[in-house]
C-alpha cells in the first residue's frame, strides 16, 4: 500500500528504474525492436515469455506475423541504442535496429 502521501497516479514510479529489455522480431516486413519495461515468464514447461506491446506499434504487428520474437538483456553499454529503439519509428526505418547501431543474428535452438 502506498504512503498517504503520495500522489496515486505516480505511485507505478515506485517499480523504477527497472532493467529494459529490447523485444526483437525478424519478418519479411522488416527488423523491428522496442524497449519493454512489461516482461514476464509465464511458464517454464513450456517455456512461455510475456511482453505487454500496444497492438499499434509496427513491433506488435512484425510479431503477430512472424508469430515469434526474441527478448534480449543489454547492459549499460547499450543504454544509448535502447534509447533510440524508443525515439524512433518502424514506419520510418524498416530496420529500426540497424537505424539505431544493433545488428542481428539467428538463433538456431527453437522452443515448442
Amino acid at each position: 500500500m502506498p504512503p498517504k502521501d503520495a500522489d496515486p497516479t505516480k505511485v507505478h514510479r515506485l517499480f523504477y528504474p527497472q532493467v529494459s529489455i529490447v523485444v526483437t522480431v525478424v519478418d519479411q516486413g522488416g527488423h523491428g525492436g522496442m524497449p519493454a519495461i512489461w516482461c514476464m515468464p509465464l511458464s517454464f514447461s513450456p517455456s512461455l515469455i510475456g511482453v505487454a506491446i500496444a497492438s499499434e506499434h509496427k513491433t506488435y504487428r512484425l510479431i503477430s506475423e512472424a508469430e515469434a520474437f526474441a527478448v534480449n538483456w543489454l547492459d549499460f553499454s547499450y543504454a544509448r541504442q535502447v534509447a533510440g529503439l524508443g525515439e524512433i519509428t518502424g514506419k520510418e526505418h524498416l530496420n529500426k535496429l540497424l537505424a539505431v547501431g544493433l545488428s542481428t543474428m539467428k538463433w538456431a535452438k527453437t522452443y515448442p
